[in-house]
């Protein structure tokens, strides 16, 4: 199986807790868990993505490695990994990717015939103009927005997330299994677009649409805006 996960900062000192709201009494435990649950859910038949900030020192990245199960892990560089040796990423990873990159879904996932590839970058606003996005760097709990995914340890429980996870959710915006509510950052005419893919029955007072025509009567301006 293939998984995604990101911004462990393993060996990390008392400000990933302090400013990433991390419910650890410490940043030994915060680690110790995070190997604990990487663990409870890879197997070392598993190949992972770490989409970036994997470890705050050298030593952390050959020492938590040491620890985690896996067949084979790669690095999609984040700003923290940018502080490491190119030599402890590329004698410790089986691949390592300065830049965003292509990835080509193997045989045996389910795509739902929705397109064979997906783009992997660390920083949000790298996101790919036609691709599904998988990015990382938020330490904040939101999974999901508009055409990408946040696999972030934050915002998974601190476990990594299964591919075909990845593809489920991609289908589920692609039919209109999620409305506008889950995501409010997106402009108004793709949320409205977005919501009217599936009839929602808003005779028990489901909100949605309602929301939305509101919304349309502010002004034309709001189209403008990325509201």
């Amino acid at each position: 199986m293939i998984y995604f996960t990101s911004d462990n900062h393993y060996g990390s000192d008392i400000n990933a807790l302090k400013y990433r709201y991390r419910p650890f009494e410490s940043p030994e435990e915060a680690d110790e868990k995070m190997v604990e649950l990487w663990n409870a859910t890879i197997t070392n038949d598993d190949e992972v993505y770490h989409l970036g900030d994997f470890a705050i020192s050298d030593e952390a990245v050959v020492k938590f490695l040491g620890k985690l199960n896996y067949s084979k892990i790669y690095l999609i560089v984040g700003n923290h990994d940018y502080k490491r040796g190119e030599k402890i990423l590329s004698s410790n990873f089986d691949g390592v990717y300065y830049d965003p990159t292509r990835f080509h879904i193997p045989s045996g996932y389910n795509t739902y015939d929705e397109g064979d590839q997906l783009w992997l970058c660390h920083y949000p606003l790298q996101q790919h103009d036609e691709l599904y996005t998988v990015t990382a760097h938020i330490h904040n709990l939101w999974q999901i927005a508009k055409r990408k995914v946040n696999v972030g340890v934050d915002a998974w429980h601190f476990k990594p997330v299964e591919l075909q996870t990845i593809l489920d959710g991609r289908h589920s915006e692609n039919v209109g299994h999620w409305d506008a509510n889950v995501y409010p950052d997106a402009d108004i005419s793709w949320q409205w677009e977005v919501s009217n893919k599936i009839q929602r029955d808003i005779s028990g007072g489901e909100p949605t649409m309602a929301i939305l025509e509101y919304m349309d009567t502010f002004s034309d301006a709001i189209y403008d805006t990325n509201y």
